[in-house]
């Protein structure tokens, strides 16, 4: 009775390690990424992660004003967060809360400014005519609130919140004055803000890890002992991801 329960153990074992070919053979079916995963909906929960969890991020780190600034090839991390990845020239995005409420304002090069106004996630998008400074505009309008902590991108510790170059940092120094001093890192605020999710992302983040665990378990079905390469694994799931129109996190 013990060796035939042996043996039933080992063919037990062995058909669990066989690839299922069934499973196989269904998720061989063509995958619409745009259908499976619908419109986008990015533009419209960044557009909420500024209005509804930002000032309640600004007043939590204690900071007046948080200063971006996007420009082309070199662009901030947060960039994607705030609607400055598509910039060319320097752009100065500014959110700060006051008296009448939360505020997020830009000033982007004119050449630029009206696609950037289009994607109606911002109060308002300052035109700045060519030869002008963005950043300029921004110190302005910091100086004249009278802001006494504005948060900039520069972290030690944070790569979302240490966006600003040497160059840029020079350039606003220089602008600031002796206002410098009031210049902060932008870490806590940039944590508190990107910590907290809306509900439409916590479902896209439960969706994308089902997604994950599936494609780990198809992965671990294909694998043949002794003859499957690590490369194989990889190659297996980059064709995955790319059928499913999904990216590294």
């Amino acid at each position: 009775m013990q060796k035939k329960l042996l043996l039933l153990g080992i063919l037990a074992a062995f058909w669990a390690c066989q690839p299922n070919t069934e499973t196989n053979s269904e998720k061989q079916e063509k995958i619409d990424p745009a259908t499976y995963w619908g419109e986008n909906p990015w533009p419209e929960i960044r557009k909420k992660r500024i209005n509804q969890l930002l000032p309640n991020a600004l007043n939590n780190a204690g900071v007046d004003v948080w200063l971006v600034v996007c420009r082309e090839n070199y662009n901030d991390p947060i960039a994607t967060h705030v609607g400055g990845e598509n910039a060319s020239g320097t752009a100065a995005f500014l959110f700060y809360n006051d008296e009448s409420g939360f505020h997020s304002l830009v000033f982007s090069p004119e050449g630029e400014a009206t696609a950037l106004d289009d994607l109606d996630i911002h109060e308002k998008v300052e035109r700045v005519p060519r030869g002008e400074s963005a950043v300029a505009k921004a110190v302005e309008l910091i100086k004249s609130k009278g802001f006494q902590k504005v948060a900039i991108n520069s972290s030690a510790s944070n790569e979302m919140a240490d966006g600003i170059t040497h160059s840029q940092y020079q350039e606003l120094a220089g602008l600031m004055g002796s206002d410098e001093k009031k210049l902060v890192s932008s870490d806590e605020l940039v944590y508190e803000w990107l910590s907290i999710k809306l509900p439409e992302e916590v479902e896209i983040l439960t969706k994308a890890a089902q997604l994950a665990s599936d494609f780990q378990h198809e992965a671990y079905a294909m694998i043949e002992p002794g003859k499957t390469t690590d490369a194989d694994v990889a190659k297996f799931l980059k064709a995955k991801m790319a059928e499913y129109g999904v990216t590294d996190a």
